[in-house]
């Protein structure tokens, strides 16, 4: 063999025994630090090694020795000695003036090798002139540059390289702390804005290794100094501090050092199935309303939440002391009593009111109200004050001046959203609020929620506080709204239930009472905050999983609410809910939906409430069809269809295109099947309608979901119309999973064929279901969770025609298809259908009649479908992918 092939394969070996055996010291209990640092030895032994020899021979090439010219410099994490085991490693040749193309042999050679060894390389070429200049105008390679260490070569190189480059960064703090922050900012917007995402990437994500490098470098331009050591022993960086980024430093480290380990590979993002693994591993055990993996993820919360704060507090105290903007605030200022002043940048308290903020819940307050009044941030020294403080005190009983401030704070909108959630970080908010503290942290393990639930319940909060400004429906309703107060408290409560046995709007139900008793609202305001929280999925059950354009569905749910107020805060509240979950999640399907059942609902509850714009347009498109039809043949055929349209189809649609529809149906030859289709820019879907005969046993339904599951097409809701002669005119909105932004016309075209072809074909097979990458992932997660069974749930009181049955269970490729097969096998016909998703849970509602178009109503066909349906559904989910 090859000398030299021999050699890279004897270090490719070598990396790879090293790595086995640090995984089985790691397994064995080693700390995650000692790892790194274990790695990163086993990293510069190997990397000298091929120095060494390539050194050598560069040096016989140019017939010069480079020893004395060029040094080695690792840099980044691994020059920071924190090198997972599959980690990048950056490294930069630094060389003496002059020497760019002598070098180069050995750069080149230093790469390849180093490349074929199987290290995953960062290399540069540099002078220390080069690397200081860059470094200047660089922020990434300023931080780099920072973790800079000395490998092998010529010392005297490094030392003079690194001296340089620490005077001149030291001689800019006020200008490169905030550039070091603002693109801290900018990787935490990509990776996880805030600590509470479920998702997290444990080295870029809020809270994480990036943060407590931070530190590092920040200490590094302010001070000359990385070491948290000498950091606290300068007094600049608090004993709590130092003691809270020392330990997260470790327990993340060895969270970042599993996830290698187990991938076998670079991974640093902490996935659903990654922490289902890790709270087995770790010994997670659960509670009663709370699974292992969620304990699990509150611990790795509390640690990033820590991270936060610490981190924080030591850069803005940095950034404080070389803000040479203070002295003119405190210049300019206006004093608020003898406590508080309003300066043109902060709210700052005196030295008389930083004495009272740490201990009177009531001056915490009025500062804080004082920040919303003004739009201001409160001043660091304020809020450290506060902190240094309040994070250890116990609940507090509230007095009756406390409990008005902090409904003061909550009536007005303001900077509300964020004066709560630094309230929270700071753990203030649980000793008003105390159900804030069991949230805390307290993650939802399943697809659809991206945030814990106290994080979701702030940004429920920030989401109603924008409509201030907002033209839509959404904001009209919120600023004609003058208690906003109830509204933003049963925002800030309505998800506290969460993580106990019993259901969570019961739980809340109770949090909410006591809530109220404890902020002393007045008895109706506190019935109105704990009907708010009760029932805040009431209205977002009827919009998705019932008819509404059915007038009693409407009445009925008028009466439950009783007030205008109230709808209007339960409608705010519930959109709020659905954007605080993702931008994804309300959709404007949905908005549609809740703003038309708020209109409808407020018509039978506020006299000079305004007719409907859809149902105005409908009448009119009614009354234009009708006129179509008289120049018809068979007028009276075309007038009994057209008065029975139902309003959803009218929508989106002009009246040409609808009549030409039904002029298609009144010819369309028996057994045959007409599918129409078109995007729906208005709510991000297509609409597919479909034309054909109901025979005894066609299956259309089953017949349509196979195609349109089969083709990757999700589907959202679909009703089944009939007209005269068993013709059905149905229509399906779905979303195209393989066309994210929407299909273009031959996808749809192609779709209509495939639909017309398997209606008219005498036997259809069942489908093959093609998966997408979003149910591989939703497989990832819901493989763990076999103990979250399917359930159904009958309601034959809602409508007067239809048995109504709510089917809870997981999404899988297929599901809907294997539940209109057994409903077909249970001799029922579906006459609407509507379809909720949320990621990897789905909620399906069908509204069934029996063959003789009847409710169902005997107890033993009802029990016998329920149990039919759930038999049938579990065992689906069990079955292999």
């Amino acid at each position: 063999m090859d000398p030299q092939l021999e050699f890279l394969q004897h270090l490719r070996e070598h990396l790879r025994n090293q790595r086995e055996r640090l995984k089985v010291q790691h397994q064995s209990g080693l700390r995650g630090k000692r790892v790194c640092a274990q790695m990163t030895t086993v990293l510069d032994e190997l990397i000298i090694e091929v120095y060494q020899r390539a050194i050598k021979e560069a040096s016989e090439q140019i017939e010069e020795p480079l020893d004395g010219r060029v040094v080695l410099v690792p840099h980044g994490g691994y020059g920071r000695c924190d090198s997972a085991p599959f980690s990048d490693i950056d490294l930069m040749l630094l060389h003496e003036a002059g020497y760019e193309e002598k070098v180069r042999p050995l750069a080149q050679s230093l790469v390849q090798n180093l490349t074929d060894v199987g290290l995953d390389l960062g290399f540069s070429v540099r002078t220390p002139a080069e690397s200081c200049k860059l470094a200047l105008k660089d922020i990434p390679v300023l931080t780099s540059l920072i973790e800079s260490r000395y490998l092998i070569g010529n010392v005297r190189l490094f030392t003079h390289f690194f001296k340089r480059f620490k005077k001149e960064v030291r001689r800019k703090p006020h200008a490169l702390i905030p550039l070091l922050e603002e693109a801290r900012r900018q990787e935490r917007k990509q990776y996880g804005e805030t600590i509470h995402l479920l998702t997290p990437n444990v080295k870029r994500s809020r809270g994480g290794l990036r943060d407590l490098q931070l530190v590092r470098w920040v200490g590094f331009v302010k001070y000359g100094i990385t070491d948290l050591e000498i950091l606290r022993k300068m007094e600049v960086l608090s004993q709590d501090d130092y003691l809270t980024q020392k330990r997260a430093t470790e327990y993340l480290l060895r969270m970042r050092n599993e996830l290698h380990f187990h991938a076998g590979k670079s991974q640093n993002i902490l996935e659903r199935s990654e922490q289902l693994r890790m709270a087995e591993l770790f010994g997670f055990e659960g509670s009663k309303g709370v699974l292992p993996v969620e304990q699990f993820m509150r611990e790795y919360y509390r640690h990033t939440g820590n991270v936060r704060n610490s981190v924080a507090h030591f850069t803005a105290s940095c950034r404080y002391k070389e803000n040479r903007l203070s002295f003119l605030g405190s210049l300019f200022s206006s004093r608020i009593g003898n406590d508080f002043l309003v300066g043109p940048y902060h709210i700052s308290a005196t030295a008389q009111g930083l004495e009272k903020v740490q201990d009177d819940l009531v001056s915490v307050l009025e500062i804080m109200n004082l920040s919303n009044q003004y739009t201001k941030p409160i001043d660091h020294n304020t809020w450290e004050t506060i902190r240094g403080t309040w994070a250890t005190k116990p609940i507090v009983e509230l007095s009756n001046e406390s409990a008005n401030r902090f409904l003061t704070l909550m009536a007005q909108p303001g900077r509300l959203g964020k004066l709560l959630r630094r309230l929270n970080e700071l753990n203030v908010l649980e000793k008003i609020i105390p159900g804030m503290s069991h949230a805390r942290g307290l993650m939802q393990f399943n697809d659809y929620h991206k945030y814990t639930v106290d994080e979701h319940c702030i940004r429920t909060v920030d989401f109603l506080i924008e409509l201030l400004n907002d033209e839509s429906p959404l904001g009209h309703a919120y600023r004609t709204l003058k208690n906003k107060r109830t509204l933003h408290l049963a925002a800030l409560l309505h998800d506290l239930g969460k993580g106990f046995p019993e259901d969570h709007s019961e739980v809340g139900k109770r949090l909410a009472e006591k809530t109220a008793k404890r902020l002393r609202l007045p008895w109706r305001e506190g019935e109105t905050l704990k009907f708010l929280v009760h029932q805040h999925l009431r209205m977002a059950h009827l919009a998705t999983r019932r008819d509404i354009n059915d007038p009693a569905v409407v009445i009925q749910f008028a009466i439950e609410v009783g007030s205008p107020d109230v709808l209007t805060m339960l409608y705010l509240l519930t959109c709020a809910d659905y954007a605080a979950v993702g931008s994804e999640a309300l959709t404007d399907w949905k908005l549609n939906l809740l703003t038309t059942l708020y209109q409808r609902a407020m018509q039978h509850l506020a006299t000079d409430s305004a007719p409907l714009f859809i149902e105005a347009e409908a009448s009119t498109k009614q009354k234009e069809l009708l006129e179509f039809a008289n120049n018809e043949e068979d007028v009276d055929w075309f007038h009994r269809q057209i008065t029975r349209i139902p309003m959803t189809y009218l929508q989106y649609t002009t009246s040409e295109v609808i009549f030409e529809q039904l002029r298609a149906l009144a010819t369309l030859p028996y057994k045959k099947a007409i599918v129409w289709g078109r995007s729906l820019p208005e709510v991000q879907m297509t609409e597919y309608r479909i034309g054909t005969y109901d025979q005894a046993d066609s299956k259309i339904f089953q017949r349509v979901t196979g195609v349109l599951n089969s083709s990757g097409l999700r589907i959202v809701s679909a009703e089944i119309h009939p007209l005269e002669n068993h013709l059905v005119w149905d229509r399906y909105l779905v979303i195209d999973e393989f066309f994210p932004d929407g299909p273009n016309e031959d996808r749809i075209e192609e779709i209509c064929s495939l639909l017309t072809e398997k209606l008219q074909e005498s036997v259809v097979p069942a489908p093959a279901f093609k998966r997408t990458w979003q149910d591989t992932q939703k497989e990832e997660t819901t493989l763990a969770l076999k103990e979250l069974t399917s359930r159904v749930v009958i309601d034959n009181e809602t409508s007067d025609k239809y048995t109504i049955l709510d089917i809870f269970t997981r999404d899988k490729m297929g599901l809907l298809y294997t539940i209109s097969q057994t409903l077909d096998d249970l001799n029922l016909s579906i006459a609407q259908a509507k379809i909720d998703t949320f990621v990897d849970q789905v909620v399906d509602v069908f509204y069934v009649t029996d063959k003789q178009n009847k409710k169902v109503v005997n107890e033993k066909a009802l029990t016998a479908i329920k149990h039919r349906l759930e038999t049938v559904i579990d065992a689906y989910q069990l079955k292999e992918k």
